[in-house]
């Protein structure tokens, strides 16, 4: 058996060779062999797949009798086998995420320069996915052996999906606009992959069960799914109303409760989420926090440390993981809760490993090579478990990762586990419209806790229902802004955000004739607010004045600042007042003195 060919996953040619006069057996790449693949997708989401494959004998003294095709899908249909004509009833095999075929050919072809053509067709819904109303379409890489001559791939897609948002790679020809032809020149050993459409909409019906066992108030906190360079939320509803909401280092959301002793707690909440193909920049100034080792990211663990090769480049670090690692499906039936290992347990049991343990690895390798990175947790669509595992016991359902990129000034998402469980998927160039972020791990690779994970114990059913809905609205934020607070050096004034949507503002604040300019990068959640200070570079001396203070929100606001001197001359005026009448009360007092001692004895 040699491998030789991935198209879904990946393609294995077993030969079994007939020798003449007894000669031994000569080795697979006696013959050559060109491959074209078809890729007809229908507007359902079937894709009509046929190999057409033409093998031709360089030698007179070899010819297979047999062959095995091993797939990495696990829907196919109408599978049908052909050889000349004739068709051929395949022995198909199951197991986690492969299909395999294996046939004996009904002609033996026999002849230096002779060809074998033979074909192998199906239908599957594991190439095109549809997901509201974008589609997308996958196709793993080719792996070519010695034996392979040529090979071309088409892609035909319905006129009605239109211009592809992302097709990677290029096509070496178009036809129609729906016709798309790729050889190996241009494949350069990498995935198809195709989406059309570049913004997704979701609805989140999220339960948070907490509990309170102490016999005192607690306050709490949940996390609410964030804002991400790829995703922005629209709080619909949250009953009850969090105390408030505030944004931690990472950019998690979170709103504040307090629970009764002995009592329990059910927030319901309901959020629309918008996802994007494309990240928008996202300035992150602080990225020493992300490059920093811990017990689950601890890349200088001498276990590490002894067996890392230098990787330089975040596609290095991805390959390095989604090769290294084998999924392990069963692990997750495992009874009782799955145990993180760490980056450590991921190199040491690499058949081990699950989504966790390929984000784990994936971070402490990247913070190693000083790549700010951190973990991601959340909900993902998937229609193919065994392809696109997740955890089907739980509500947080997957994890992956995303890395800082300084020169597009924004988080990168990728996912190691798909990327090695589809076996060559492009989950690196390329995420999709599928991954819902609940929760950031970036300082803290445990906390906070996504939504899924609060439960007590009475809690049943899942806590996480999305839904695929159609195009949504997002409002503006609705901002109010609080009357200034003067203090001796500085204006402190409040924006609070009453709408369901976060603000993301870059401000630059004009100079008033005592204030310094400001500028400032703001970032409110919904429900929120946030504090501004502009610092003053004078203060009046004798009176207040009254300025405003341009502040350019949805345009330009205007707020009036009543600058106070910074003596209170009232004060100052009463003090002088008294110490006049005090100085009149003394020097009436030594007057008196005077007189009485200089007054004569007898009148």
């Amino acid at each position: 058996m040699k491998k030789i060919l991935n198209l879904i996953l990946f393609v294995i040619l077993n030969f079994q060779f007939s020798i003449f006069n007894s000669k031994p057996a000569l080795a697979l790449s006696q013959f050559s062999t060109d491959y074209q693949v078809t890729y007809d997708v229908t507007d359902k989401g079937v894709t009509d797949v046929t190999f057409d494959i033409t093998q031709k004998n360089n030698l007179s003294t070899v010819y297979a009798t047999s062959f095995s095709l091993s797939l990495n899908q696990t829907k196919l249909d109408t599978l049908r086998v052909s050889q000349g004509g004739k068709n051929i009833i395949p022995d198909v095999k199951s197991t986690q995420n492969l299909t395999n075929i294996s046939f004996d050919f009904a002609n033996r072809v026999v002849g230096k320069d002779k060809e074998n053509n033979f074909k192998i067709s199906f239908k599957t819904t594991d190439i095109a996915q549809k997901y509201g109303d974008v589609w997308e379409i996958n196709i793993p890489k080719l792996e070519t052996d010695e034996n392979t001559n040529t090979q071309k791939i088409v892609l035909k897609v319905p006129p009605i999906f239109g211009q592809p948002t992302y097709l990677d790679p290029k096509p070496k020809k178009t036809e129609n606009q729906n016709v798309y032809h790729f050889d190996a020149s241009n494949l350069g050993n990498r995935a198809i992959s195709a989406i059309f459409g570049d913004t997704q909409y979701y609805r989140l019906n999220l339960r948070y069960q907490l509990t309170n066992p102490l016999r005192q108030n607690l306050a709490t906190q949940i996390a609410l799914p964030p804002d991400t360079a790829y995703q922005q939320v629209m709080i619909e509803s949250i009953d009850p109303k969090p105390l408030d909401i505030q944004s931690d280092s990472d950019g998690n959301w979170l709103a504040s409760y307090k629970i009764p002793p002995s009592e329990n707690l059910k927030v319901n909440l309901i959020v629309a989420v918008k996802l994007s193909l494309i990240p928008k920049k996202n300035f992150t100034t602080n990225l020493e926090g992300y490059l920093r080792s811990n017990d689950l990211w601890n890349y200088s663990d001498q276990k590490i440390s002894d067996k890392l090769p230098q990787l330089k480049t975040p596609q290095s670090i991805y390959d390095f993981v989604v090769t290294s690692l084998n999924y392990n499906y069963e692990r997750l039936n495992q009874p009782g809760n799955i145990i993180r290992g760490g980056a450590v347990f991921a190199l040491t049991n690499p058949g081990q490993a699950i989504c966790l343990d390929f984000s784990d690895l994936f971070i402490a390798l990247a913070r190693k090579n000083n790549l700010p990175s951190r973990e991601l947790q959340g909900f993902v669509l998937s229609s193919n478990e065994k392809l696109k595992p997740l955890s089907l016991t739980k509500d947080v359902l997957h994890s992956w990762v995303e890395y800082y990129d300084t020169e597009k000034n924004t988080w990168i998402q990728v996912d190691p586990t798909w990327g090695n469980t589809t076996n060559g998927i492009d989950y690196f160039n390329k995420l999709d419209l599928n991954h819902i972020v609940f929760a950031i791990h970036g300082q803290n690779p445990t906390q906070p806790l996504p939504a899924g994970a609060y439960k007590n114990s009475i809690s049943e059913g899942k806590d996480v229902s999305v839904l695929l809905v159609p195009k949504l609205n997002f409002p503006d934020p609705i901002l109010e802004i609080s009357p200034p607070l003067i203090k001796n050096d500085r204006i402190v004034i409040q924006i609070n955000n009453r709408g369901s949507v976060s603000l993301t503002s870059n401000l630059d604040i004009p100079p008033t004739s005592h204030t310094y300019p400001k500028k400032i990068s703001l970032y409110i959640p919904p429900l929120s607010s946030s504090n501004l200070e502009i610092y003053f570079r004078s203060r009046p001396l004798f009176r207040s004045v009254t300025e405003n203070l341009i502040i350019p929100l949805n345009g330009q606001t205007f707020v009036p600042i009543t600058i106070g001197p910074y003596f209170d001359w009232t004060i100052y005026f009463y003090l002088g007042v008294g110490s006049l009448i005090v100085f009149a009360l003394i020097s009436w007092r030594l007057h008196i003195r005077r007189w009485q001692k200089n007054s004569p004895l007898h009148w």
